[in-house]
């Protein structure tokens, strides 16, 4: 394989990594919007229902920073694989 067909595929695959990532951050934000306003209904106040998700995705970036080296190391093996 030449070094401009790997520099195609790398960057067609980048391509649709990037919109698969965009359209998956969308969908989460609207399901995360969802649930803030079912909350608000069910508690009486929008503002806790926003606080109460906004709580869920705190604990998730506390889980994030805690498994951070473990997710490096998986992402560095996919990608010297995919490179080779």
């Amino acid at each position: 394989m030449t070094a401009a067909e790997t520099a195609i595929k790398a960057a067609s695959s980048t391509a649709v990594q990037v919109i698969l990532i965009v359209l998956l951050i969308s969908s989460v934000l609207m399901v995360e919007l969802a649930i803030a306003l079912y909350l608000g209904e069910r508690t009486g106040s929008w503002s806790t229902g926003f606080l109460w998700v906004a709580a869920g995705n705190f604990l998730l970036f506390l889980i994030a920073i805690l498994l951070k080296n473990p997710m490096i190391h998986s992402i560095q093996n996919g990608l010297s694989k995919f490179i080779k």
